[in-house]
């Protein structure tokens, strides 16, 4: 007779409690990246200055981040329906999780990692704008 799979029940409710929340944060986040691409080309426009770069990169991290958790839902109700999971699963769902909490917030702070970047570029390092 086969031994009963081991179920983390509490540990897959949490991950299925979770995750849609953190979606909805992603889902404001990339809301609201939208609306600032939005007023920051109305003011280019108005002002009759050259549109800016396309900052598509914070979007496409939050929205990642909706289909990581959309996946996560997934796997957690699969594991709680079947009634069975595997250590690879709990640290896959895990791991999720925890990037998914940490890339709601990456998108907010990429303006501030871009701007680090070019600060610390500088002469030493060959940047284009360096004298010398």
């Amino acid at each position: 007779m086969a031994a009963v799979p081991d179920l983390h029940e509490s540990f897959w409710i949490a991950i299925a409690a979770a995750a849609p929340i953190i979606g909805l944060a992603s889902t404001v986040t990339a809301d609201q990246l939208v609306r600032r691409n939005e007023r920051v080309i109305e003011q280019a426009i108005r002002d009759h200055k050259e549109l800016p770069d396309a900052q598509t990169g914070p979007f496409i991290i939050a929205s990642c981040n909706i289909l990581l958790q959309a996946g996560l839902l997934g796997l957690a109700l699969y594991c709680l329906g079947n009634h069975h999971d595997s250590s690879p699963w709990r640290v896959i769902g895990l791991a999720a999780a925890v990037g998914g909490v940490l890339l709601v917030f990456l998108p907010t702070m990429w303006g501030l990692l871009s701007s680090f970047a070019v600060v610390t570029a500088g002469p030493e390092t060959g940047a284009p704008d360096s004298p010398g």
